[in-house]
């Protein structure tokens, strides 16, 4: 667990046991968040981090679900609610609404009852102030590059995985995109080569950037290359 939190950069988390209960187990608010949207990509997870009631036992016993944000917000995805001692009354709520999967950590509330509040007012905050931004790209941005002194005349380009940016509802119009791309290149290229990059900034701050790279090897000329081209030519006149 403790090396998953490091993968996952939760750097001010220290799991001493798997259940979380133990008094010197610590964590943050902003770990527990990053950990919250790892969670949910896993869609297998979901019914179980939505199910309000589960018999077992035979029926005999009934687990109810502290989150109780699960039978009443739209969209709800999970995730858990706990409650310490030293922690007060704890919740990490999840919630999707189109694209936008948003997760939201409340920790050291007095009551059960402020705790979802707390959790409801910023799952609305996030849906109803923001919005997910990803850049347009062009044809020409994709355009393949030349190269010089290649086995191939130029090269395809391809952008990394466009992964969208969070910004403030309705500022989608006001981010400046600016894009640099190298007019050649020089053999050798290697696949994933950064070759060019996209950056947007709103009010001056980078909101988005991403990188376009090469999407295939090209190996420098050889004279064995150059000797089999100049065959083939002879051969075709």
């Amino acid at each position: 667990m403790n090396d998953k939190a490091k993968q996952l950069d939760m750097v001010s988390t220290a799991y001493i046991d798997v259940c979380g209960i133990d008094p010197a187990a610590v964590s943050t608010a902003a770990d527990t968040a990053k950990l919250a949207s790892e969670l949910v990509k896993y869609d297998i997870l979901t019914p179980y981090l939505t199910s309000w009631l589960e018999y077992v036992r035979d029926g005999k016993a009934e687990l109810v679900n502290l989150n109780r944000l699960v039978r009443t917000y739209k969209g709800i995805t999970g995730l858990k609610a706990c409650s310490s001692k030293t922690a007060g009354e704890c919740s990490a709520v999840s919630a999707k609404r189109g694209d936008m999967h948003v997760a939201v950590v409340v920790i050291g509330c007095d009551t059960r009852d402020n705790c979802d509040d707390i959790a409801k007012k910023l799952l609305n905050m996030s849906f109803d102030g923001f919005s997910l931004y990803t850049p347009e790209i062009s044809g020409d941005m994709l355009e393949k590059i030349p190269v010089a002194g290649g086995e191939k005349a130029n090269v395809s380009v391809s952008f990394e995985d466009l992964v969208p940016a969070v910004v403030p509802k309705g500022a989608s119009a006001s981010v400046d995109v600016t894009f640099e791309k190298d007019e050649t290149l020089k053999a050798p290229v290697k696949q994933g080569q950064i070759c060019g990059k996209l950056t947007c900034t709103l009010n001056g701050e980078t909101v988005y950037s991403a990188d376009l790279t090469a999407g295939e090897d090209v190996k420098q000329k050889s004279f064995k290359f150059c000797f089999k081209q100049l065959l083939l030519y002879l051969i075709k006149i």
